[in-house]
Order: C-alpha cells, then sequence, then structure tokens
C-alpha cells in the first residue's frame, strides 16, 4: 500500500517537474497564485484588487502557455521560449489591471486564449490530425489532473483528520481549507502542464494507432452521431412547420420556446464533427453521412437562431448576453461559409479558431461588448423627450431602469449625464465620482414602489396533555383550520376570509361563529403561553363549540384569523336537534 501511495506520489512529482522544465513562466505564476490564495485564506492579505490579481496571473499563465507551445512547435530555443513566454505573460497582466470594466474586457479575451492553447502549435503547420491528436492528449491530462487533486484532497484530509482525532493534535488553524486551496490551485495545475504532450511526438502519432482514440470512438459513433440525427430531424420539421403556417420572419417565429433548443443542437453538431474528426470518413453510415451534410444541416437552424437573437435585442436593446450570443451565431456562420473555401474546407483547425477570434475582439474597440451595447442603450436614451423620462405605467418604468442597469453594468453609466432632463442638470454637474442607477432613478422616480405586506402575528402555546371538556360529548383533535377549508371526517371548519366567521359543518348541519374576541384575547396574551387557550363561546344559532387553540395565525390591522391548530369539542345533542328542528 505505501509503495502505490509513494509510486503515485512520484508520479506527481514527475509531472509537475515535466512542467516546470517545458513552462518555466505558466509554472512560477502558478505557484505565486497558489501562494496568495493560502495567503488570502490566512487573512494576511486582502487587497482591494484581489479579482485583478488573480484574473492577471491566471489569464497571464494561459497566454504564456499558448505561446511556449506555439514556440516550441517552432523549434525555438528554450531561451527564446522563455523570453515570448514572459512578454505574452506581462501583455496579458496589463490588459488585465488596466481593463475597465473588468469582467467583460476579461471574459472574452480568457476564452479566446483558452481555445488557443490547443491551436498555437499548429497555426499554418502541421495536419487537422495531430491537432486533434494533442487536443485530447491535453484534455486527458486534465482529466488526470481533476483525478489527481482528488487523492490529493482525500490524502491529506485524511491525515488532517487523523491527527484531529487520534493523537489530539491541531496541526494549524483552518488546515482544511488550505489543503483544498493547495489542491485546487497548485497541484491541478501543475499536473495538467506535465500532462501536456510534446508537440512533436503527437504529429508523428496516428490517430488508428491509438488506443485512447480507438476507445472514446464508439462514443461518437453510436452516441452523439444518432443524437444529432435525430435532434435535426426534430428541428427541421419544427421549423418546416413554421414556416408553412406562415408569419412574419423565421426569427420571429423560432423565438424563446425554441432559443434553447436551437442553440444545444448547434453546440452538439459542431462537437459531433470536431471530436469526431478522425472517425467519420471510415465510420458507420450515420457519421459518413455526417460528414458530408452537416454543413447544410446547420444553415437553416443557425439562420433561424441569428434571426430570434436580432428579435429578442428590440425590447431592452443590446445587452451583453445578447452580444454574447450574438457573436456565438456568428462564429457558427462563419464556421459553415467556410466549408465553401476549398483551404479551409473540412479543417477542424477553423472551427476552433474561428471562435476563439471572435471572442478576442470582442474584448476591446467600439465592435467589443463595451462598445455595442453602450451605443444600443446612448442610442434609446438619446431618442427620450424630456416626458419620457418618467413614464406613469410601471412596466416602462421597469424598463427604463433595466436599460440604467445594463449601462452601469458595461461600466458606461456616466455616459448618460449629458441625456439627462434639463431638471436633473444639477446632477450632471454637482456630483462627484461615477453615477449610479438608484442614484439616477430616485430623482426620476422609477424606484419600484413594494407592495404592502400585511402584519401578521403567530400565537403559540406550550402543548398540553389534560383537556377539560365537561359538557361535551364530541372532539375533533388534530384540527389544522384555514382559509382552504380542511375537512376533519364528519366535521368541516373554514375560515372565512377578511372575517372573524368560522364555518362550521357537522354532517349535513351547517352553523358558523364569530372568533372576534378569541383574536383580541390572543393579542393581549401575546406571542407565546405556557397552555393552550381554550375558547367557548356560541354559534349563530345558539350552539355550544369549545376550541382548543394551540397555534394561530391572524393580521394586526384587520384582526382577521388566517389558520388556527388544536382541537374542537360539540354537543352532539345541539347538533341532532338542529336536524330535526330543519
Amino acid at each position: 500500500m505505501l509503495s502505490r501511495v509513494s509510486a503515485f506520489a512520484r508520479g506527481l512529482a514527475r509531472d509537475a517537474l515535466a512542467g516546470f522544465s517545458r513552462f518555466p513562466v505558466p509554472t512560477v505564476l502558478i505557484l505565486v497564485f497558489a501562494l496568495l490564495s493560502n495567503l488570502t485564506v490566512a487573512e494576511v492579505w486582502d487587497g482591494d484588487d484581489l479579482a485583478r490579481v488573480f484574473a492577471a496571473l491566471s489569464l497571464g499563465s494561459l497566454a504564456a502557455l499558448a505561446i511556449s507551445l506555439w514556440a516550441e512547435s517552432h523549434g525555438s530555443r528554450a531561451s527564446r521560449r522563455v523570453a515570448l513566454s514572459l512578454g505574452a505573460a506581462i501583455l496579458a497582466g496589463l490588459v488585465v489591471w488596466f481593463a475597465h470594466p473588468f469582467a467583460y474586457r476579461v471574459s472574452g479575451l480568457s476564452f479566446a486564449v483558452i481555445l488557443a492553447i490547443p491551436l498555437a502549435p499548429f497555426l499554418r503547420r502541421g495536419q487537422a490530425t495531430a491537432f486533434w491528436s494533442f487536443g485530447l492528449w491535453t484534455l486527458v491530462g486534465l482529466v488526470v489532473a481533476f483525478a489527481s487533486t482528488l487523492v490529493f484532497l482525500i490524502g491529506l484530509y485524511a491525515v488532517v483528520e487523523m491527527a484531529r482525532t487520534l493523537l489530539d493534535i491541531s496541526l494549524f488553524r483552518q488546515a482544511d481549507a488550505y489543503v483544498l486551496v493547495t489542491g485546487l490551485t497548485l497541484v491541478s495545475p501543475l499536473v495538467a502542464l506535465g500532462r501536456i504532450p510534446p508537440v512533436a511526438d503527437v504529429t508523428r502519432e496516428a490517430v488508428a494507432e491509438d488506443r485512447l482514440a480507438r476507445t472514446i470512438r464508439p462514443l461518437f459513433d453510436w452516441v452523439l452521431a444518432p443524437l444529432v440525427w435525430l435532434s435535426a430531424l426534430v428541428l427541421h420539421l419544427y421549423l418546416a412547420r413554421l414556416l408553412l403556417e406562415g408569419g412574419p420572419t423565421l426569427g420571429a417565429l423560432a423565438g424563446a420556446d425554441a432559443l434553447w433548443s436551437l442553440g444545444i443542437f448547434c453546440t452538439l453538431a459542431l462537437i459531433l464533427r470536431v471530436g469526431a474528426d478522425p472517425f467519420l470518413q471510415d465510420g458507420p453510415r450515420p457519421s459518413r453521412l455526417f460528414r458530408h451534410v452537416w454543413a447544410g444541416l446547420l444553415a437553416l437552424p443557425v439562420i433561424a437562431l441569428a434571426l430570434a437573437h436580432w428579435r429578442a435585442i428590440g425590447a431592452l436593446g443590446l445587452t451583453p448576453w445578447d452580444y454574447y450570443a450574438l457573436i456565438s451565431t456568428l462564429a457558427l456562420g462563419l464556421i459553415v461559409l467556410l466549408q465553401v473555401v476549398p483551404g479551409a474546407r473540412g479543417d477542424i483547425r477553423w472551427m476552433v479558431g474561428v471562435p476563439a477570434v471572435l471572442f478576442a475582439l470582442s474584448s476591446v474597440g467600439p465592435w467589443g461588448v463595451v462598445g455595442s451595447v453602450t451605443r444600443s442603450q446612448l442610442s434609446f436614451f438619446e431618442s427620450l423627450e424630456p416626458g419620457d423620462w418618467r413614464p406613469a405605467e410601471p412596466e416602462q418604468r421597469a424598463r427604463l431602469r433595466e436599460r440604467l442597469w445594463q449601462l452601469e453594468d458595461v461600466g458606461s453609466l456616466d455616459e448618460i449625464r449629458s441625456l439627462l432632463p434639463p431638471d436633473m442638470a444639477g446632477l450632471s454637474t454637482e456630483s462627484e465620482g461615477s453615477l449610479s442607477v438608484s442614484q439616477i432613478a430616485t430623482r426620476l422616480g422609477l424606484d419600484e414602489v413594494s407592495p404592502a405586506v400585511p402584519d401578521t402575528r403567530t400565537f403559540t402555546a406550550s402543548p398540553s396533555q389534560v383537556v377539560s371538556s365537561q359538557g361535551y360529548d364530541l372532539a375533533a383533535l388534530e384540527v389544522q383550520v384555514n382559509q382552504a377549508g380542511p375537512t376533519n371526517g364528519r366535521l368541516a371548519l373554514t375560515l372565512q376570509p377578511g372575517t372573524n366567521w368560522l364555518a362550521i359543518q357537522f354532517d349535513a348541519q351547517a352553523d358558523r361563529m364569530d372568533l372576534g374576541g378569541l383574536t383580541a384575547h390572543l393579542t393581549e396574551i401575546g406571542e407565546t403561553a405556557s397552555e393552550p387557550v381554550l375558547w367557548d363561546a356560541l354559534t349563530e344559532r345558539g350552539r355550544h363549540v369549545l376550541l382548543w387553540v394551540r397555534q394561530a395565525t391572524f393580521r394586526t390591522d384587520t384582526g382577521s384569523l388566517l389558520a388556527l391548530s388544536g382541537a374542537a369539542f360539540l354537543r352532539s345533542a345541539e347538533w341532532q336537534a338542529g336536524a330535526r328542528a330543519n
């Protein structure tokens, strides 16, 4: 057992050392990230720009890794690879540090850099098959890194707990938190770096001889391919029905109900085309057919998806979510169009490179997410007349607030200063710092008015073993009474909404009693009591009813009861006399 643990530890160390020797700059950044993470857990370091520092280290290490792989594929010396990766890390860190707003400037760029990591060694060189194999083994490395992290966490957690329970030794405060942070930020990334295959080895390896490739092939041939074909059939039948039924546009008909279905189908089809690339040519008939017609299968869904997203922009203008949805749809459309270009047809590197380029462009320039959302929202506010800033309808006020939130979300709310109504000129000149939506909404009267919540009070008594029911020969126990009218066998008790009347129906006899005095009595007692309340009263027709109240809920403004629980006692002779009288 110890030998296996030792071998596993040596394997982790070997992977970590291999990652450091090939990628020293990413390794150093990972070490710094892990150190700062542990200092944050220890509350030793808690800077104001904590998120920016971690994002700069993350994006810097990813950019350095991509450049290192690119340089390695070109046979660059180790010193040149280190210099290039260091420059890429510094550039990425500066971009993150000066990005505003931070989230939207970095998110698209981070996604692009992640896609660029397996793509970098095969830009304008190598074969698509080698790119596929490299991506597969890199993904396997991530899985191994995750499994290694789990083993690391379980092992160290066991050691810490054994020291606590068996030896009564507390190693240090928050030991489990340090173990978790170290496993996620240090062990897993270093193992993943060490598992990235050398570019030269991958280019020489044939996929047909790769045992791992043969292992995962059934997943694409017999699981994903049939699912894509079935979903393609359902979606095209749906779109054909919409076209036959008529309508203003395909996008107006393929609205929110089909939006997710279209997006999931397009994503699955692209995953199948990229993931099964080496198998499609000699696979089963569904796979071979998909290889020839996949672009045509995507054409109509991509058009419907683009029109549906474009139609959704109308109500609230362009939002970051709409922008990224349109960027993703544009990437799908460009991938389909590239299939008519001889040099790009069937090359899966283009299918990964196009989204990477588009998402990288989304982080910068006037065409990016910040510039596009800002222009869309400002164009709406520019079209408003002075009286349109204070709409009377709640729905229009909500839309105006939402558009203000969209501007604030992308860090462009200050650009609205010159567009505010004349009576808000003081706000645009006297206020210091950045504007806020709450500040503008208060001045414009756009604040949401919360509906008044009725003040309710609950009475609860301690349970009692003994109940005095002298003169009563019928008892209904564990009664739950509310305005819905639950029944308890032959007896039905219902609180009439908005009043203090309790409707009673016993067998075929109906009566009611006023509980206003009970509500006043419960108000005097307070919220708790040592004994349940016994309330003996007459009904509207003169019958005696004894209520044993253990819990009650009532409104303090109207005094009306909302719920009761306890027991009810009746006199059978009075209800039989009522039956004879009726």
